[in-house]
């Protein structure tokens, strides 16, 4: 093509080419090139001048120009768009020597000089590396896969596929599906096949019915398949992958023989395959999650699993594939009617006669009441009798782990020590009994004020502590000010024979990460309190007459009031 002719075609088509996501290459009816675009340039390594007026071929290895040379005069005779090379692979060759995979697209351009070939050209690297790693991911799977097109024609299989149904390969390719059929479930297979393309999702295929395959010797085997859709460049493709199943309804059959012996035991004895498929069931297993045997029998014990522990089935079932039995593991299932049960479970592999595991046996026993006489125990260790809230000693352990996050994390808290003032005047005048009702009335009051992350303590008598996390002492000394006036407004009916108020005092200390030690927190809170103690007194009335004060509301000219102040 003479040069004027190349630079009115390159103004005719340079915005068009320059534009396009792929490498463009134009040729002349002798398979000259006649104009590229820069993706060409990026693609194949040269510069658009060492390859304008280059026969096309010097973009195809060697191995393949005469081949390529043959079909491009082919496509001379007949132009028209279409994808070239199908059924075959095709390579571009860079500068360098390079050689890569290539998809390319033909097409006619008529003008004023000619009919001219454009070809599209992608480089299908990425795409020919995850086929691969498709094909290798489908030869890792521990089950046969077979793939079909949307008419049931088998596209590809693996090498499991071959080893279960005795297939090689090549027999297979192209071949309806329903060649692993047996003869007598072809019709009613096809149907589903059919209605499963109307609306493809991952699912298996079969339930509530046992389905078959067929090997080439025409024995029969049972097989458990699940079906997902692939969508791909070419169209949808259904994977099915084929599980033969026969080990597990020998297990079922010897599961039987033990029936008689498990549905007399109180305990809820399952047996399930390798897989978490339930075999047996017992009356025990009935009574403790309310299902009947026909409900679960079939179906994956993960149904019994709760909320947060779905990966516990298969870590148990791993462990019982090893040869290990695992005793007295304790956790939470779920009742058939939600409600959940404590258990604790002991699980055995079962092995048939040449030892070979086919599934495990699990003893579940309802724990539940022991766990409730534990945490009774636990309560009672750590808690305060009378009020409910924690006691000293696990207030301590709360506050040694405050102040380790403290000195690790920088995660500061306030403690509050609180102490009434006037309290010992209630247990001497009205009875210990009317002191405990003061007592649960501020802890009360005090839990009503607070956070549910707040930890609140009586260390004994009439003192309480309370841990605020995430605060600061400003942060302290507003919740301390609040609390204060809540027990100063904390009206305490003394079983009908008077109401009395009482008042705090209060010590406030920062955790952060220079505290040393629980002990020297708590000393100098209890130091702060009672300083507070001294200071809150009205400076001209000794102590006596302050705490009269301190009741003086209570107390009328003919004695105990009633009706509060």
């Amino acid at each position: 093509m003479e040069l004027d002719a190349q630079t009115s075609l390159k103004d005719e088509f340079r915005g068009l080419l320059e534009s396009a996501p792929d490498a463009m290459v134009i040729v002349d009816a002798d398979g000259v090139i006649v104009l590229v675009n820069a993706q060409t340039e990026a693609l194949f390594g040269y510069p658009r001048e060492e390859l304008l007026g280059q026969p096309v071929e010097i973009l195809v290895p060697d191995r393949l120009r005469e081949g390529h040379s043959e079909h491009r005069h082919g496509y001379s005779d007949s132009p028209k768009p279409r994808p070239m090379g199908m059924g075959r692979e095709l390579y571009g060759r860079r500068k360098d020597g390079s050689e890569f995979p290539v998809e390319i697209s033909l097409g006619p351009l008529h003008t004023d000089h000619g009919i001219l070939i454009s070809s599209a050209i992608r480089d299908i690297t990425d795409r020919k590396r995850s086929e691969a790693m498709f094909r290798g991911l489908l030869e890792s799977a521990p089950d046969a896969m077979v793939i079909v097109d949307a008419n049931g024609v088998i596209v590809l299989v693996n090498a499991q596929t071959e080893s279960l149904f005795g297939y090689p390969r090549e027999e297979l390719l192209g071949q309806p599906v329903e060649i692993l059929v047996p003869d007598r479930l072809r019709e009613g297979h096809s149907e589903h096949r059919h209605g499963y393309s109307d609306s493809p999702k991952p699912r298996p295929m079969g339930m509530d019915r046992e389905l078959y395959g067929r090997r080439k010797d025409g024995t029969e085997f049972p097989v458990e398949i699940s079906l997902g859709p692939l969508h791909t460049d070419h169209g949808m493709l259904i994977s099915s992958a084929i599980r033969d199943i026969t080990d597990r309804k020998r297990s079922e059959e010897q599961a039987a023989h033990f029936k008689a012996v498990v549905e007399s035991s109180h305990d809820a004895i399952i047996s399930k395959d390798l897989s978490g498929i339930i075999t047996s069931w017992n009356a025990g297993a009935e009574h403790l999650f309310g299902y009947s045997a026909a409900e679960v029998i079939g179906k994956p014990v993960a149904i019994l699993a709760t909320p947060g522990r779905d990966d516990e089935v298969s870590d148990l079932l791993r462990r019982v594939r090893t040869g290990a039995q695992v005793d007295d593991f304790e956790t939470v299932k779920e009742r058939k009617d939600g409600s959940q049960v404590e258990v604790s479970l002991t699980m055995s592999p079962m092995r048939d006669r040449s030892g070979r595991i086919f599934g495990a046996s699990t003893i579940a026993r309802d724990i539940s009441e022991r766990l409730r006489y534990q945490e009774q125990l636990r309560r009672l260790a750590e808690h305060d009798p009378l009020t409910g809230l924690r006691n000293r000693r696990r207030f301590e352990r709360d506050i040694d782990e405050q102040v380790g996050r403290a000195r690790r994390y920088g995660e500061q808290a306030t403690l509050l020590v609180i102490d009434l003032n006037g309290f010992k005047r209630i247990n001497d005048t009205f009875g210990h009994r009317n002191g405990d009702r003061a007592l649960k009335a501020v802890s009360a009051a005090l839990k009503s004020r607070l956070r549910e992350t707040d930890v609140v303590a009586r260390l004994g008598g009439d003192e309480f502590a309370i841990l605020l996390p995430y605060s600061n002492t400003e942060q302290g000394t507003i919740i301390a000010e609040d609390l204060r006036r809540t027990i100063d407004e904390c009206s305490i009916d003394l079983e009908g024979i008077a109401r009395v108020q009482v008042t705090a005092s209060v010590g406030i200390v920062q955790i952060d990460g220079h505290t040393e030690s629980q002990d020297e927190i708590m000393a100098e809170a209890d130091r702060l309190m009672y300083l507070d103690k001294r200071t809150t007194a009205r400076p001209s009335l000794g102590e006596e007459e302050a705490l009269d004060e301190a009741f003086a509301v209570h107390f009328g000219p003919d004695g105990w009031r009633t009706s509060g102040r």
